[in-house]
């Protein structure tokens, strides 16, 4: 099952734990409208659907585990959607997102994003890597190591490898 799994709260959490899934999404959080979430110390490990926030329309949510492993094949990494009035950070680095057909890390339809630290990188084969649309990047931006989407294969590229459309200014 889900290895994290907030729906409709106003609460503050705080959970130092790891989490390990496969067939299902390590984080899933949707319409959590107040309060904020902290994930600190555990790592997360997922070859699974990732990382999943929508529809959260206030307070910060803060992915700072010190190693976030995505290896989701088909499947979107991270997928942030519809989430105004949120702030999303990903911080202390170590976010290492490895794609096939999926996008990498998407954002889309409102809040703030942030991606903090070092060694953070995204590799998808023919799907967009990163795809951000009508979202703010925050002030402490989004802070990548390597990005790289397209293969040496006969698998189809995809058509853009970065999306960055609307970011706030």
């Amino acid at each position: 099952g889900t290895g994290f799994l907030i729906q409709n709260g106003t609460a503050a959490i705080t959970y130092s734990g790891a989490i390990s899934t496969s067939a299902t999404f390590a984080v899933d959080i949707d319409n959590h409208d107040s309060g904020n979430i902290t994930f600190q110390t555990g790592n997360i490990t997922n070859t699974g659907q990732g990382i999943r926030v929508q529809n959260s329309n206030g307070g910060t949510i803060a992915i700072n585990n010190p190693s976030k492993s995505l290896n989701t094949g088909a499947n979107t990494s991270v997928n942030l959607v519809n989430n105004t009035g949120a702030t999303i950070n990903f911080g202390n680095g170590g976010l290492v997102i490895n794609t096939t057909t999926g996008t990498g890390f998407n954002a889309t339809g409102g809040g703030i994003i942030n991606v903090t630290g070092t060694g953070n990188t995204i590799a998808s084969v023919s799907a967009p890597a990163m795809n951000v649309v009508s979202t703010t990047i925050g002030s402490s931006n989004l802070n990548f190591l390597s990005i790289s989407s397209g293969n040496n294969t006969a698998a189809a590229d995809p058509a853009n490898g970065i999306v960055l459309n609307t970011t706030g200014s």
